[in-house]
């Protein structure tokens, strides 16, 4: 038997998902949705990979879910474009979402929502414009003036400190932790000398 989900995300542990979860419970007593499961997480919106949203993709693809309720979009999304992949699995998926704080719905019958969904994705494309424009401007002002491109490795010093730890006999893992520098660092950096 489907169910309904409520993701529910706060971005740290001082936070608590209470006044969220309320909202929607209320929400989906009032639908008469009975058979409920939340998934939570406690994360940033930046991050990419969640242990909640993974698990409420995966119980989606397996058919176990008839919709989704959030109390606002930007508990779900990353980011425009990460929102607008999220809501394209689930309209594959023909499971709708609805944000309830913002009565917002992705049902098909809801013009209103195909419309702003619409909106966007205009600003998806226009973001990735943007943010292209910027990352090749930044290049060419590299180049200009003669700078080095990529990521800048660390001071010749901290360099010297390796190979230095490294004839004292202190092991890879020692080194790093004393520079504070990653391991593989270490180890690429002693492979290079």
């Amino acid at each position: 038997m489907s169910k309904t989900a409520i993701y529910s995300r706060v971005s740290s542990v001082g936070q608590n998902h209470e006044s969220q979860e309320r909202e929607v419970m209320a929400f989906a007593t009032r639908a008469g949705w009975y058979n409920v499961e939340v998934y939570r997480d406690t994360i940033s919106g930046k991050k990419d990979v969640r242990e909640g949203l993974t698990l409420l993709l995966e119980d989606c693809k397996a058919g176990k879910i008839e919709r989704i309720l959030a109390y606002k979009m930007d508990r779900l999304g990353r980011s425009t474009q990460h929102f607008l992949r999220l809501m394209d699995q689930f309209t594959t998926l023909h499971i709708p979402v609805i944000f309830t704080s913002q009565g917002i719905s992705t049902e098909k019958s809801n013009p209103v929502t195909q419309f702003f969904m619409v909106i966007l994705a205009g600003f998806a494309e226009m973001e990735t414009a943007q943010r292209s424009e910027r990352q090749m401007a930044g290049i060419a002002n590299r180049r200009a003036k003669g700078l080095p491109m990529g990521k800048p490795g660390f001071p010749q010093e901290v360099q010297d400190k390796i190979v230095e730890l490294n004839l004292k006999g202190l092991s890879q893992r020692d080194i790093a932790l004393e520079l504070k520098v990653s391991q593989s660092y270490v180890n690429k950096k002693l492979k290079n000398k």
